[in-house]
């Protein structure tokens, strides 16, 4: 009488070694694909990183500009500290720290 248990053929066992063995190829060969993929990634959230503080910049001096336009104050602020310009009877005192205090 025959066992009535499941019986593996070579056959089966080959076809499914060559599977795992194909299975395993096709990983192999994906790896680099998805390294270059996650470079890829990290590059461009790097340049939009990147975007996005030069637009923050960007904006910042346009509200500058604006201000500068049509702002008085604005104007007379940057023409006090950059331009060391002052009014009727002001007085200016510079302060300068020493370079030796500067590092502290």
């Amino acid at each position: 009488m025959p066992k009535e248990g499941k019986k593996f053929s070579f056959g089966y066992l080959v076809t499914l070694i060559l599977l795992l063995l194909l299975v395993a190829g096709a990983v192999l060969l994906l790896i680099p694909s998805w390294r270059e993929l996650r470079k890829r990634q990290q590059e461009e959230a790097e340049k939009t990183r990147i975007r996005n503080s030069l637009q923050s910049k960007r904006n910042e001096q346009m509200r500058d500009i604006n201000d500068l336009r049509t702002s008085r104050d604005a104007t007379e602020k940057v023409s006090r500290e950059k331009f060391n310009q002052v009014g009727k009877d002001e007085i200016v005192i510079k302060y300068t720290v020493p370079d030796q205090e500067q590092g502290k």
